[in-house]
């Protein structure tokens, strides 16, 4: 028995666009249709699409549905499109099986021979659904999660693989008002509180790690009462005290006055936090840079536990100084950086950082600044790393930013990270090296990554960029077993990690790490991007992996903040171009895509393009602005999004597409990438006295989605999810519909808390 689904109802908004002028297309429009593009439904679900005029009865065969990763053309199992009545075409959906679709509807003609449609696509996923879903609400994204003691996995739908609780989380959009809220069903398809159920997985995670980091708990329980350990200290601080006012037209000159007040009032706690560590006999080490509040100190296990019981604590975690570090012109040519030196973007004026050991030579190096005069960790690689951003070998290319200024933070330890980024003023900092076993085996945060995050959102706000690491590498540089089991070893959400694509861009190379963190949703994707890392040859050596993948983009970063200097002072910003410019989908379907339908799309947004990149960052936009190419940066909150019937979701940045000249009988794919940043914070649960000290992390405190309206508000596309701190969606632009236009919406869950967050929007078209 098919599932007959009813037209849903658009919501208009923006302001009126005009309609292109096209005599020959006069008479053809779109489709409505009984699905929203996007929207999930389960399998045996009957499409509706509805034409202006009677259809002739030829035309369904111009009706077909396809795997989302197909340009065209059937699939097994796909029963054909039928007409029934006068105007409509029936799309049976059943035999599909979970995965993303796409129906296609190419040249329809009504009963007079004119056109109906010259090409329309339509996007969806087929999911298996326990809970009963109203019919007021359309669902936009879903997750399967297996609640464990500790931790949520993400599983396909219907999958039981282990012990534990299973439950089936939706986020759904009510079809008249436009309002987002969360549906959680238990597996007998009863609701259940799904914030009840991950504050549950947090609490008894708090129960037994206390405010102790989990890669240092397992340290600890491999040493005896007396042994030593070295760790990373953080006292209860929060990001959001540095506030949200650095400028957005020009780069910040500075630390703001919020940011400085907020120095005063961390190094304050961190006080507090050295005479918690005197008091147990432990001398501690500040950081480097004042707006870093951390404290590094050699405790006994014993004196561990007895300082996770301070309440001026917010972290400790396991201080590893140790690190793995995991033909240039193929990789210039390949990411079309070449493109961007010819429009003479080299990044002059931008300071760009290689944190991890020395180059072992420098002879064909050009490196203004180092850390430390007496490395005691120099190696081909780190040579390898730092000639990819710039060398002056003879006849040979120079690099992907040879106008750079380059310094060498030459050291794995915190403090020459610190030195790059608050003494040098580096902008771009690459991270080709991970902390051996840790990263790789456990899929929360580490000490680097969280601090990454921090440094983030301080002055001068770097774009940071870390390799995403690779399996079957030498012995002793991962631990994972088996290796595919090896999680993205860097997993910060306010940077860049970066895989490995071969020499062509066709293909992600079988090394390139992949397996996604554990987050609450379990919907996390990382890398973000992908590079060509695969036999770059560059100051005469010769290396393989995502660390040379790494400074490819990271250089593309450099090259960005040379068009505009305001993106030095926005990693958001450069994080959005950087994604909405990856114009090549190696693993076959798109972004949004993969993340509905739980497939671990190893190339993140795609294969680096610094031309595209440069391109988008030429065109500087603002809401009402609208380009075909363009960006923004800027500050959202809370207030902003608060849900009215009258104004569902937030107009105020709304941002409008210019759709070009092109022909409309040629496809052109449009790809939009918003990003944002966690917050750092230590987190309290329950009411005094009985209250709990969540530890010092980086989490998100919001959740943020895309969604793509004609201005008379017909859907065209959406990108939802719950756990990154970026999405992206990526369409094929209807042809046949006349607006010149089309309007981008960012939407946010609802939140019990006020909030404020920075954020870059970007987008560019693909003929």
């Amino acid at each position: 028995m098919h599932e007959q689904r009813r037209f849903s109802k658009a919501v208009v908004h923006g302001t009126y666009a005009r309609r292109m002028s096209t005599p020959s297309a006069a008479n053809a429009g779109m489709l409505r249709l009984s699905i929203t593009p996007g929207e999930l439904i389960t399998a045996g679900t009957v499409v509706t699409l509805l034409a202006e005029r009677p259809i002739g009865p030829c035309s369904a065969g111009s009706v077909r549905v396809c795997m989302a990763s197909s340009r065209g053309g059937s699939i097994d199992g796909c029963y054909p499109a039928v007409v029934t009545k006068n105007s409509t075409i029936e799309v049976f959906t059943d035999g599909l099986h979970v995965g993303a679709y796409k129906i296609f509807v190419e040249e329809l003609l009504d009963t007079e021979g004119e056109r109906l449609v010259y090409r329309q696509v339509v996007p969806f996923v087929i999911t298996s659904l326990v809970g009963e879903v109203p019919a007021e609400v359309r669902v936009v994204h879903a997750v399967h999660l297996r609640v464990g003691e500790f931790q949520v996995v993400r599983c396909a739908p219907g999958q039981r693989d282990g012990e534990g609780q299973y439950i089936e989380v939706l986020k759904v959009v009510e079809r008249k008002s436009g309002q987002r809220r969360i549906l959680g069903f238990n597996e007998r398809g009863e609701q259940v509180d799904v914030e009840a159920v991950l504050r549950d997985v947090q609490q008894r995670r708090f129960e037994r790690y206390g405010l102790i980091h989990e890669t240092l708990w397992d340290h600890m329980e491999q040493l005896q009462p007396d042994d030593e350990v070295s760790v990373i200290v953080w006292p209860p601080v929060s990001s959001d005290e540095a506030g949200f006012d650095k400028p957005t037209d020009r780069p910040a000159e500075g630390p703001s006055r919020a940011e400085t007040e907020a120095a005063r009032l961390w190094r304050q706690a961190q006080d507090v936090l050295v005479d918690t560590l005197h008091e147990l006999g432990v001398q501690p080490r500040r950081a480097l840079a004042d707006r870093v509040p951390l404290l590094q100190a050699t405790l006994s296990a014993d004196q561990i536990r007895a300082l996770a019981q301070a309440d001026t604590v917010g972290a400790i975690f396991l201080d590893n100084p140790t690190g793995v570090e995991d033909d240039l012109g193929d990789s210039i040519a390949v990411a079309r950086t070449d493109k961007a030196h010819s429009l003479g973007y080299i990044g002059t004026d931008v300071t760009v950082a290689v944190w991890e050991g020395a180059p072992k030579s420098e002879t064909d190096l050009a490196i203004s600044a180092r850390f430390t005069s007496t490395p005691t960790d120099q190696n081909d690689h780190a040579t390898n790393v730092t000639a990819i951003i710039k060398n002056t070998t003879p006849d040979a290319p120079k690099g992907h930013a040879p106008g750079c200024r380059l310094v060498s933070a030459n050291d794995k330890s915190i403090n020459a990270l610190q030195w790059a980024v608050y003494t040098e003023g580096a902008t771009v900092v690459n991270q080709s090296f991970h902390r051996s076993r840790d990263e790789a085996v456990f899929g929360t945060l580490s000490a680097d990554d969280v601090l990454e995050d921090w440094m983030a959102l301080t002055f001068p706000y770097p774009t940071i960029v870390t390799a995403a690491g690779n399996t079957n590498t030498p012995s002793g540089a991962s631990e994972a077993n088996p290796p595919h089991a090896e999680f993205v070893n860097h997993k910060g959400y306010n940077t860049l990690t970066v895989g490995n694509h071969n020499d062509g861009a066709t293909a992600m190379v079988p090394t390139s790490v992949f397996r996604n963190p554990i987050s609450p949703y379990g919907d996390r994707e990382l890398p973000e991007l992908a590079a060509n890392g695969l036999g770059v040859t560059a100051a005469g050596l010769t290396f393989s992996g995502t660390s040379q993948a790494a400074p490819a983009v990271a250089s593309a970063a450099a090259l960005i903040q040379d068009v505009d200097a305001t993106l030095k002072s926005w990693p958001e910003g450069c994080r959005a171009i950087l994604l909405a410019s990856a114009d090549r989908n190696l693993e076959g379907s798109t972004w949004d895509a993969h993340v509905a339908t739980r497939t671990d799309a190893r190339d993140g947004a795609g294969a680096l393009n610094t031309d595209e990149a440069v391109w988008i960052a030429e065109r500087r936009c603002k809401p009402n602005q609208p380009r075909r190419r363009g960006w923004d940066v800027g500050r959202l909150q809370a207030a902003a999004f608060q849900f009215t019937p009258e104004l569902p979701g937030l107009k105020e940045f709304s941002y409008q597409i210019r759709l070009g000249d092109t022909p409309l009988f040629l496809p052109k794919r449009i790809k939009i990438a918003l990003a944002w940043d966690s917050t750092l914070s230590y987190f309290f649960w329950g009411a005094p006295p009985n209250y709990k000290l969540y530890p010092f992390d980086s989490r998100l405190k919001i959740d943020l989605d895309l969604e793509v309206a004609w201005p008379d508000g017909t859907p065209i596309a959406t990108s939802n999810g719950f756990d990154n701190s970026y999405v992206v969606v990526e369409f094929e632009q209807p042809t046949g519909y006349f607006y010149d236009e089309i309007h981008v919406f960012i939407r946010a869950m609802p939140r019990p808390k006020p909030w404020k967050a920075y954020f870059g929007i970007a987008w560019t078209f693909f003929a």
